[in-house]
């Protein structure tokens, strides 16, 4: 809404990333349609010059209580944060979650997806980032009561199962194919 209300004269505004969302067609991923001309919507216009196109990037400096993790996990607490509280953009002030107090991580994977035999995406990369991240909260105190795993592709879930079932944390999908 925010990304709207600053651009009033636009009639369409499209986020997203080139790379994801491709087409659904009923022909074979080498076949010409397929090669040649099907394209995700985010592709089509990133190629079309009558389109404008803007990359958007707004950073936040973290809530002290993100840093915290890290600095523990990754860090050994020698990290050091030089922003003072005060002068953080905290997200926290932007968006409103359900609940305050749930705490989110975003890593950016290189992209590396592949198709299953149910036509489900997933990413072993992803699935390697993940897992070494709940190690480091679970390895640095953090109860499995307070990690969930979200997914956004079925295969990837599947994958991912037996991993939270073993080491007591949720999963959950939130499905795009």
């Amino acid at each position: 809404m925010t990304v709207a209300a600053r651009l009033s004269a636009a009639r369409n505004i499209y986020i997203g990333d080139g790379h994801q969302l491709e087409p659904c067609s009923p022909c074979t991923r080498l076949s010409s349609p397929a090669l040649v001309w099907a394209r995700s919507i985010v592709g089509t216009l990133l190629c079309a010059r009558a389109v404008t196109v803007a990359s958007l990037i707004t950073m936040f400096r973290a809530h002290p209580t993100l840093n915290e993790q890290p600095k523990k996990c990754f860090y050994i607490e020698s990290l050091i944060g030089g922003n003072k509280e005060r002068d953080r953009c905290l997200l926290l002030d932007i968006i409103r979650f359900p609940r305050h107090r749930t705490l989110f991580a975003f890593v950016d994977v290189e992209e590396s997806s592949v198709n299953s035999a149910s036509h489900s995406h997933s990413n072993v990369a992803e699935i390697r980032v993940c897992r070494t991240l709940v190690g480091f909260l679970l390895n640095a105190g953090i109860g499995t009561e307070s990690i969930f795993i979200i997914t956004f592709y079925k295969e990837q879930h599947r994958q991912l199962e037996e991993y939270a079932r073993s080491v007591g944390v949720g999963l959950s999908i939130a499905e795009a194919t």
